[in-house]
């Protein structure tokens, strides 16, 4: 995209886009193993047969000029990241690595052609991916990565597949090139500049080669959907987070809520591991059914939301005092502060009245008989 009042700065010749301020989310990613061959650097537009260097490669597109929930994430500050850009505006391409093994690795290059003439990016140097960690590359002075801005189709019809001026990405480790096809035109939003009839270009990540821009966002969803606890329990939510192409996503800040209910306003956060999965846990404190709901916020300012979950505080820890009082009868499930007494010639319509008994680091139930 073009910005009125500054110059391009990505180092390769062609004209401006028009002056388009808004953009829309699309990544593409696409996983797969680098390839060590002897030789020159092979062309992979999928996961190889065989591999020596276990990488993932993910793509996508960041723009902040205006707060999108299709923004990638994560991002600059995530938890064992490699961020190699700057901003603090971004419209720019992104390549994320993905490191699965137990060391750190070292890479020599990193480099993009867009396969339309001079349009090569070497901006990166060589840099080393955290081990079970992930190194994210963009921009390294404002937009000088924009990718979107050499189209080859006319917005909003994506490229055709048949068209050779496919993004091609470069890795290379320990001396040996992998080449690696964005054919979902991630990298050039589609081959377009999607400024030109779009609000936002952003792309959330996917494998490279993988999904095409028409899945533009990530996903978020809670589980379970529904749950009961006693009341003083301890509650527990999953989170899964899932790039565009339906990979978990790592590294994800979530955002925890309790939306209403007699817990409503206690949240919590944390950090999805490599499934995608984040963890809430919260003690109930009142009656009552909660409504719980985790949420991604990306630094355009932008976020999506999971489903809300139900969680049902209940009277629970009586129903074992009321068994140990009523041998010959078993409590029902549903929880209840009163339960009927046996009933004998003597003492009839009597009831059990459970209270609860509360002390220093200690909560507990009694009961007692009482006559109605």
């Amino acid at each position: 995209m073009f910005h009125r009042g500054m110059s391009k700065s990505s180092g390769c010749s062609g004209g401006p886009k028009s002056g388009v301020r808004g953009r829309r989310v699309r990544g593409l990613a696409l996983s797969l193993l680098l390839v060590s061959f002897l030789g020159a650097a092979s062309i992979v537009a999928g996961p190889p047969a065989s591999a020596a260097t276990n990488v993932n490669v993910f793509v996508a597109y960041a723009d902040n000029l205006r707060a999108s929930g299709f923004f990638p994430t994560p991002w600059k500050g995530a938890p064992n990241t490699l961020f190699i850009g700057n901003g603090p505006t971004f419209d720019a391409g992104a390549i994320r690595l993905d490191n699965p093994t137990d060391v750190p690795l070292p890479v020599d290059n990193v480099s993009v052609d867009l396969q339309r003439p001079g349009h090569v990016f070497n901006l990166w140097g060589s840099f080393t991916i955290p081990a079970h960690g992930s190194a994210i590359l963009t921009q390294t002075s404002e937009y000088n990565f924009d990718t979107s801005d050499f189209p080859i189709a006319s917005c909003p019809t994506p490229a055709p597949s048949s068209d050779q001026h496919v993004p091609k990405v470069t890795v290379t480790i320990g001396g040996v090139p992998t080449s690696l096809l964005d054919t979902g035109h991630v990298l050039d939003t589609g081959g377009f500049d999607s400024a030109s009839c779009k609000p936002n270009e952003s792309l959330q990540w996917r494998s490279i080669g993988g999904a095409g821009i028409g899945a533009e966002g990530g996903s978020i969803a809670l589980t379970p959907a529904t749950q009961t606890q006693g009341l003083g329990a301890t509650a527990t939510v999953t989170s899964t987070v899932l790039d565009a192409g339906g990979s978990p996503l790592p590294n994800v800040s979530v955002d925890f809520k309790v939306l209403s209910g007699p817990n409503a306003g206690v949240t919590g956060t944390a950090t999805t591991d490599a499934s995608g999965n984040a963890t809430f846990m919260y003690k109930g404190t009142a009656l009552g059914k909660d409504s719980v709901q985790a949420s991604v916020t990306n630094v355009s300012g932008g976020g999506f939301s999971s489903n809300t979950g139900t969680i049902n505080w209940e009277v629970l820890p009586v129903l074992p005092i009321l068994g140990a009082l009523l041998p010959s009868q078993t409590p029902t499930p549903a929880p209840t502060l009163f339960a009927p007494a046996p009933t004998t010639s003597v003492e009839a319509n009597r009831f059990t009245r459970a209270l609860p008994v509360t002390g220093r680091n200690s909560t507990g139930w009694f009961a007692f008989i009482q006559a109605v």
